[in-house]
């Protein structure tokens, strides 16, 4: 498996999988990674289209709540470290201990509370940037029960 595919991985699973709900523990997170970022832009509480977006080396970490109840996770990584997509997806795997279905998507409900939805596509092409997108649901506590 190609290093950036595991280091890219862990990054999403460590950041994405967690506390996206809590901007300061998000942020201390980030902080304890190791990876440089820096904040660039702050999403507008009224314009629940925006997102928070930090730049990183070689990529693009943006998080938010764009549908009451759902929050996004979303790694955007510059072509120049990104991996090819079948080892992306196949450190994904690893990380979220689930195969992707048919669709290439991976669904779970690690907790009674929530449900995970992943996805990891890259355009053709050196010059294509790769999309890790992650997307948390919150369960009111019943629904995870029948799941």
């Amino acid at each position: 498996m190609n290093g950036n595919a595991t280091k890219i991985a862990r990054f999403v699973e460590r950041q994405c999988f967690g506390p996206v709900d809590d901007l300061g523990e998000f942020e201390a997170d980030l902080k304890t990674i190791g990876w440089k970022a820096g904040r660039t832009h702050t999403a507008n509480a009224a314009n629940p289209l925006e997102l928070d977006v930090w730049e990183l080396p070689n990529a693009e970490l943006l998080r938010g709540q764009s549908v009451k109840g759902v929050w996004t996770c979303a790694l955007m990584v510059k072509p120049a470290v990104a991996p090819a997509l079948n080892e992306m997806r196949s450190a994904l795997s690893h990380v979220t201990k689930h195969a992707p279905d048919k669709n290439e998507e991976w669904w779970w409900t690690p907790s009674l509370t929530r449900r995970l939805h992943l996805t990891a596509d890259r355009e053709a092409g050196p010059a294509a940037t790769m999309l890790i997108n992650v997307e948390i649901y919150r369960l009111p506590w019943w629904r995870g029960v029948l799941e």
